[in-house]
Formats: C-alpha cells, sequence, structure tokens
C-alpha cells in the first residue's frame, strides 16, 4: 500500500511502452482497483483477456470492479468463475460475502 502510488506510475510508464502486455494491463487495473478508477479496471481487465484469458486474480478483480460499478451480473460471473480458478482463501471469502450480498438484493 505505501509504494502503490508509485507502482501505478511505472505501469502507466510500462504500458506506453507495452501497449498490448496482458500481465502488464492486469497489473495497472489491480492498481487502478485500489485507487477506485473502476472503470479503468474493467477496461484493462477486458483488453487483457482478449489476449489471454484471466487469471483467479484478474477475475477477482474484475467481479469486485463491476461490483462498485454496479453490474451484478458481471460481478456475479467474474466472481464465481474467480473462485472456481482457485482464488486464495482470503479472497475467496470476500467473493463469497459479495456473491451473497448480491443475492440478498
Amino acid at each position: 500500500p505505501v509504494n502503490r502510488e508509485k507502482g501505478y506510475d511505472l505501469a502507466v510508464k510500462a504500458r506506453e511502452a507495452l501497449p498490448d502486455d496482458p500481465a502488464l494491463a492486469q497489473t495497472l487495473a489491480v492498481l487502478s482497483y485500489h485507487k477506485k478508477d473502476y472503470a479503468y479496471a474493467i477496461q484493462l481487465l477486458e483488453g487483457s483477456n482478449r489476449t489471454k484469458p484471466l487469471n483467479a486474480q484478474g477475475l477477482f478483480y474484475m467481479g469486485m470492479s463491476r461490483f462498485q460499478t454496479n453490474d451484478k451480473t458481471g460481478c456475479r460471473t467474474a466472481l464465481s468463475s474467480a473462485i472456481a480458478a482457485g482464488l486464495p482463501e482470503q479472497q475467496a471469502v470476500e467473493a463469497r460475502q459479495v456473491l451473497g450480498d448480491i443475492d440478498k438484493k
């Protein structure tokens, strides 16, 4: 968290040099999520997914970003896929909680 802003700045600069790198796009998406720039995170993850399927973490951040933008269907799909893809337990607990919240509304 302390170096997140510096990491974001470096990732933006790297993205200018490597605009088609899916791993870099996913890293920048995670950093964008933490900056609460959910629309940009979704854009980056969608682009990355077209090149290389998202891993569990990418799917988690896609789902969480979609949750923040009130896209319940997209959120449910991404978070369910993240859990199925072997999401680490701490994030899986958070994903299940969000899925439960969506189902209550």
